[in-house]
């Protein structure tokens, strides 16, 4: 899923945090009335519904939620905290943001596995020897022809003092 994607999905779960906000908060103001009590009903079904539609749409999005058992857990908690709060804070907006970091967290791991199996199949040895254009044998270049460093005494007299 792209940026825009998750940018949808963290609207639509904002839109609903809002909703089943509002629901709940004025909802039993509005009890009183057909509507309300509706509401305020249907409010209390609807997280289940929200949480098996939000599993269900990352499964359809690729998003593993049986494999990586966090994920499913991260959306039981958040409806049982709705249950909690008597339907006032849902927060669906944090289930998304933990499956987005758990999704880019994965994808980092295996990128990184992918190069590192990258590197170790280009990490051939070069042989020391390679053929120059005349067709003989050119010696790669090592540190043998670095002149070892000078001797401390060089720099230092006997007394232990830089000289100039």
């Amino acid at each position: 899923m792209g940026k825009m994607g998750w940018a949808i999905t963290a609207v639509v779960a904002i839109v609903i945090d809002i909703v089943q906000f509002l629901i709940g908060f004025f909802g039993a103001w509005l009890s009183v009335f057909v509507i309300g009590a509706f509401l305020v009903a249907a409010n209390e079904v609807a997280d289940p519904f929200i949480g098996g539609l939000a599993a269900a749409y990352f499964s359809m999005r690729g998003i593993s939620m049986i494999k990586h058992w966090d994920r499913l857990l991260s959306l039981l908690c958040v409806a049982g905290v709705d249950e909690l709060t008597g339907g006032m804070a849902s927060f669906w907006i944090i289930d998304v943001w933990y499956i987005w970091k758990s999704v880019k967290r994965e994808e980092a791991e295996l990128q990184a596995a992918k190069e590192q199996t990258e590197f170790m199949q280009s990490n051939i040895r070069q042989p020391m020897n390679q053929m120059g254009p005349d067709g003989k044998a050119i010696r790669m270049p090592t540190n043998e022809h670095i002149a070892p460093a000078p001797s401390r005494a060089r720099y230092f007299n006997e007394v232990g003092r830089p000289t100039a």
